[in-house]
């Protein structure tokens, strides 16, 4: 055991002598946003957020509004725990928004007036290990939409009334991590209430 302390101490020293960089995660926000008309508002796509959020009761929907300044390319990535209580829990996300595709209708989103819906499932749900928390996920639709400038909004929803957690990250490039207070906030939102 006191090998172990001294070990990292020194590992810490080391790093800081040579001006280590700060690791790089997602910017994690845990939050319930049932409405589109009070969807969580994501400032900048460029940088990656992941969304934690529920589907906590059949039909239930979850908001997230995105304003682009510019026309862009923004990266999605669905993602369910890996957990007993998530492990057949597969929502869809969709993308509503001006000139947005219709691909599919789902009679439960809210879609306001002048607006389209592009739905994205996916049969195939792979696996994939967080890097912040090293918790495995089964890794569903990626999505990347080449958007106009304009106000859209991301939901998250599954058309079999399934029910669970979920994380959607959205943006590409990671940023320096928040203090890792809210790693357990993660690892608790991973187990699907199990």
């Amino acid at each position: 055991m006191r090998w172990r302390s001294r070990t990292t101490g020194l590992v810490a020293a080391i790093c800081l002598l040579f001006g280590a960089q700060p690791a790089l995660a997602h910017t994690p926000v845990f939050v319930d946003s049932p409405l589109i008309e009070t969807a969580y508002p994501l400032t900048d796509v460029t940088y990656q957020t992941g969304l934690y959020g529920a589907l906590s009761v059949p039909g239930a929907v979850q908001y997230y509004q995105v304003t682009l300044e510019e026309a862009r390319t923004i990266s999605l990535f669905l993602l369910v725990p890996n957990s007993p209580n998530c492990r057949e829990f597969r929502p869809q996300l969709a993308v509503i928004g001006p000139g947005v595709s219709e691909l599919t209708a789902y009679p439960g989103l809210s879609v306001p007036e002048g607006m389209s819906v592009a739905a994205v499932a996916s049969p195939f749900w792979g696996r994939y290990v967080d890097a912040d928390t090293r918790l495995l996920y089964f890794a569903g639709p990626r999505f990347y939409p080449e958007l106009a400038a304009g106000t859209y909004y991301l939901a998250v929803f599954d058309e079999t009334g399934g029910v669970g957690n979920y994380m959607l990250l959205v943006g590409d490039l990671d940023t320096p991590a928040p203090d890792l207070d809210w790693i357990g906030m993660a690892q608790a939102h991973h187990a699907c209430g199990s």
